[in-house]
């Protein structure tokens, strides 16, 4: 890998901070975006901390409770580069 490639981990750290960033500006807690898709806070925290990436089916209500376009938040998570690396394991 090039010093210039990200590798799995710093994906899911650079997309877990990009959650949280996202979150504060839209002034939610972690309960509260967790209860967009039936999820307590330390679901979001794993997510916002690169232990967890943000599944599929929560692309959507994070979208809606984030105030933006689902393709949006997906590019801003580098969602298709983390899948893509998780899929092909």
């Amino acid at each position: 890998m090039s010093s210039h490639q990200m590798d799995e981990t710093q994906l899911r750290l650079l997309s877990g901070r990009v959650l949280r960033a996202l979150r504060q500006q839209a002034g939610l807690s972690q309960r509260e975006l967790g209860e967009c898709v039936g999820r307590n806070e330390v679901a979001i925290s794993i997510i916002e901390t690169g232990r967890d990436y943000v599944p599929e089916e929560w692309i959507e209500p994070f979208a809606r409770a984030l105030a933006c376009e689902p393709a949006e938040l997906e590019v801003m998570l580098l969602y298709r580069h983390v899948g893509t690396l998780t899929r092909n394991k």
